[in-house]
């Protein structure tokens, strides 16, 4: 262990650097047998024949795409929000007003807003929650929401 005697220029002697450490046998100096991981990442796309090809092949962890909802669905999906709205719980736990971010969600599927007119109308002086919902409502448009309607996610907060 490393002990400084004295320090830097108060008297005494400058101390002592600690020894190096010694590296077992075989340890730092091994070289990778076989192919390593780029090889073999090289080799798998040399041997697909065409891009399309490769990237069908490609594991992804992203759901397979949904269809978008049609014109029926929205529409039913806005009927089955506005019944809701009244019997769900109107605070969240943290505040958030659950009634107002179904309205948003309302809105954006009634006028097919696109995110900019989204962050135009909620970003400034609306809570985040409403924005969130209003982007959900989007997504679930734009067939990337995870679940398969967005009612389903309200579900849990009905009241009798």
């Amino acid at each position: 262990m490393y002990r400084p005697t004295a320090r830097f220029g108060i008297g005494g002697s400058f101390p002592t650097p600690p020894s190096p450490k010694v590296l077992p046998e075989g340890i730092g100096k091994a070289k990778p047998q076989g192919l390593t991981a780029r090889d073999k990442r090289k080799r798998k796309r040399d041997s697909c024949e065409s891009r399309d090809e490769r990237l069908e092949n490609k594991s992804n962890f992203r759901r397979p795409p949904v269809a978008k909802p049609t014109l029926e669905q929205i529409q039913a999906e806005i009927e089955q929000l506005t019944a809701m709205c009244p019997k769900v719980r109107h605070y969240s736990a943290f505040g958030d007003d659950n009634r107002a971010a179904i309205s948003a969600q309302i809105a954006v599927l009634e006028k097919l807003l696109d995110n900019d007119a989204i962050f135009d109308r909620y970003e400034q002086g609306s809570d985040e929650a409403i924005l969130y919902a209003a982007l959900d409502a989007r997504q679930w448009l734009d067939g990337d929401f995870e679940d398969d309607t967005l009612s389903e996610g309200w579900q849990e907060l009905v009241q009798d």
